[in-house]
């Protein structure tokens, strides 16, 4: 004997059941679902025509279950959005291990860098200690009197230092700094004056003062008569400093080069990758210390 689902297939009505069915398509399927499965027929000694005109329309059980059971199309479209969060999720796993390798090649290149350098400019500090070369360029903190009088400055006392500090759990080189004294080349430090009367000049050689850590004293200048301001006197001592730094930067993968006092008051500063650094560049490095000709920065 067919069952009602062989026998509703059977007929060839190809409806399909769904949740937005209204009451009254629900109530008319489940009657036709009734006469399909207890209807009189000769292999089944089925019930009389009065029994069947009285039986409830009650659905069997299959046809309930097919009607309340999810549509096919649900699980599809429920793993189509999960797979789409799986893709999402994928692609933000990708850049952020992109992104954690790069830093920590960025990471690598700064600290070999730095090894690199940190022992070429101790090796470099030695030898000028025994050489105390003569600073080359101009210095003078008006730009009219140079700084010493007539006396040419040496580069003494070289030194050399590094710093490490906590990064990500490592410890990296925070910076690497090489300072040196300008010393008169010839006689003791002397104490000289200068001075200035306008705005821009003041400001300038304020500034130089600051740079070079010179020990100096600031006067005012008046009128003996209207006390009426005149000019600003700055004595200060015939030594200066000079100093050159190395800062890793260590997401970027680059090192900083801060130059202060090289070849004349001021500061210059130049950025380069860590994978330049080398020796060729810190042979570079060198001359511009030395004042021969160089292609540093």
């Amino acid at each position: 004997m067919r069952s009602g689902a062989g026998k509703w297939q059977e007929l060839g009505i190809g409806v399909r059941l769904n949740r937005s069915l209204s009451a009254a398509c629900i109530a008319a399927i489940a009657r036709l679902c009734c006469f399909v499965k207890f209807g009189e027929s000769a292999d089944n000694g089925g019930l009389n025509a009065g029994a069947q005109a009285h039986r409830p329309a009650v659905a069997p059980a299959w046809a309930m279950l097919w009607f309340f059971h999810p549509t096919p199309e649900e699980p599809a479209r429920a793993m189509s959005f999960l797979s789409e969060l799986k893709s999402r999720a994928h692609a933000l796993q990708g850049r952020q291990l992109g992104a954690e390798r790069d830093l920590a090649a960025s990471t690598q290149a700064c600290e070999a860098a730095c090894r690199l350098a940190l022992a070429y400019l101790q090796d470099l500090c030695a030898q000028l200690n025994v050489i105390q070369p003569l600073a080359a360029g101009s210095y003078s903190l008006d730009g009219k009197a140079p700084f010493a009088a007539s006396a040419a400055l040496a580069q003494r006392n070289f030194r050399c230092d590094a710093r490490r500090r906590m990064l990500r759990h490592a410890e990296v080189c925070d910076h690497i700094g090489v300072g040196w004294d300008l010393l008169p080349a010839t006689g003791a430090v002397a104490t000289h004056r200068v001075t200035v009367n306008f705005p821009p000049e003041l400001a300038r050689v304020t500034e130089r003062l600051s740079i070079g850590q010179i020990a100096h004293e600031r006067q005012e200048q008046r009128h003996p008569q209207t006390n009426k301001l005149l000019a600003y006197v700055f004595e200060y001592q015939g030594a200066s400093r000079a100093f050159a730094m190395l800062t890793p930067d260590h997401d970027s993968g680059q090192i900083a080069f801060r130059l202060s006092n090289v070849g004349g008051f001021g500061v210059q500063r130049v950025v380069y990758p860590a994978a330049q650094v080398t020796s060729a560049l810190m042979d570079e490095l060198a001359k511009k210390l030395l004042g021969q000709p160089s292609r540093f920065g």
